[in-house]
């Protein structure tokens, strides 16, 4: 009996669970839908020209799709685009990524943040990214080939942000949040390039971190490039992989790569308790990779050479993201919230670097 009734629960838990399977109805209908990986956004006149992309389906040996539409508002352009579609239905849901164009950024980013927080489809947490030297449509409809698209290239950056750029690709809630609470806030900025992999006979386009877009009072304002990104990254914790080249006494260049580390920040009070500065120390290793020429870090002044340059190189970069900082009047870093001081004034900031020579890739040094 209780076999009998074990069956009779299982067979309809496999009807329902295993719908797929006995309907395969249901099976085609996903099978025609267009799953939409990224989203791009450009201003067009008066209007919006949305562009979206798919991931390529290896397994059946399809390439991305890619489309575009143009219209009054981004719905509008969702609409045309999904008309000119090939499959039955664009499904938006799994979008991972969307795509701001420069020119589009620098007169408003805010009603795409909106659109995204209010869709009932695109997550929150999506990673926002500026288009540098370019729009969004030439981002995701050129870069990649028949195999490989703008998706898969997307997944590779954001793989390698925490790294590249010592932290996450930001999000839209991410970035909204810091737009309404500061009226500033930090994306990633990537740029369409030329591909180091040929295919025939023309070379294709792929799509590079090159730092990170500043969004003030819902514009782009500025870009902070890959040294200015490391400055960035270096005030902010130092969690990055960054690679530095130096000159030592003997005229010898010297690459030095630094492991991820930390950054101490203190408040200096007045006799009145009111904070005065802000005290940052970077404090970092970092391997010698390569000496174009002979030395070797059993030499222990050699070494504190080394040191004290990569310190004046880090000096450099940070006390460069402060001069920005400074320029536009907004703390960019929040280095006050991060020293315990919540939202005020901008406050001077002092800079030191303790960096440690950890090792080298060359066995005379052991």
């Amino acid at each position: 009996m209780k076999r009998l009734l074990i069956s009779g629960i299982c067979l309809p838990l496999c009807l329902v669970l295993g719908g797929c399977a006995l309907f395969p109805s249901a099976l085609r209908g996903m099978e025609s839908l267009a799953l939409v990986q990224a989203l791009g956004v450009d201003r067009e006149g008066d209007g919006v020209r949305l562009s979206m992309v798919t991931a390529a389906d290896s397994s059946r040996g399809e390439g991305p799709v890619r489309m575009s539409g143009g219209g009054a508002t981004i719905a509008d352009a969702a609409e045309d685009a999904a008309s000119h579609a090939s499959e039955e239905r664009v499904f938006c849901a799994h979008t991972g990524y969307v795509l701001l164009g420069e020119e589009s950024a620098r007169e408003d980013v805010s009603a795409v943040l909106r659109y995204i927080c209010r869709s009932r489809e695109i997550r929150m947490d999506v990673p926002l990214l500026i288009v540098r030297g370019a729009s969004a449509e030439e981002a995701l409809l050129r870069s990649g080939g028949e195999r490989v698209g703008a998706a898969e290239l997307l997944d590779a950056l954001a793989s390698s942000a925490p790294a590249r750029l010592g932290r996450e690709l930001p999000s839209v809630a991410r970035i909204a949040g810091r737009l309404e609470d500061g009226g500033c806030a930090l994306a990633a900025a990537v740029a369409c390039t030329p591909s180091s992999e040929l295919d025939g006979k023309e070379q294709p386009m792929t799509l590079a971190l090159v730092g990170l877009a500043v969004l003030r009072d819902d514009r782009l304002a500025a870009f902070l490039g890959p040294e200015d990104t490391v400055g960035a990254d270096l005030l902010c914790g130092a969690q990055g992989v960054h690679s530095f080249v130096v000159t030592d006494r003997a005229g010898q260049r010297v690459t030095l790569q630094t492991a991820p580390g930390r950054t101490e920040l203190n408040v200096l009070r007045g006799e009145d308790g009111e904070p005065e500065r802000i005290e940052a120390t970077i404090r970092l290793s970092a391997a010698v990779v390569e000496i174009d020429g002979e030395g070797a870090l059993s030499d222990g002044d050699y070494a504190d050479e080394l040191a004290a340059l990569l310190e004046r190189e880090l000096l450099r970069r940070a006390g460069a993201v402060l001069r920005l900082e400074r320029t536009l009047g907004a703390d960019l870093l929040l280095l006050r919230e991060r020293a315990g001081l919540g939202a005020g004034e901008l406050l001077p900031v002092r800079l030191s670097a303790a960096v440690r020579i950890s090792h080298a890739n060359d066995v005379r040094d052991g």
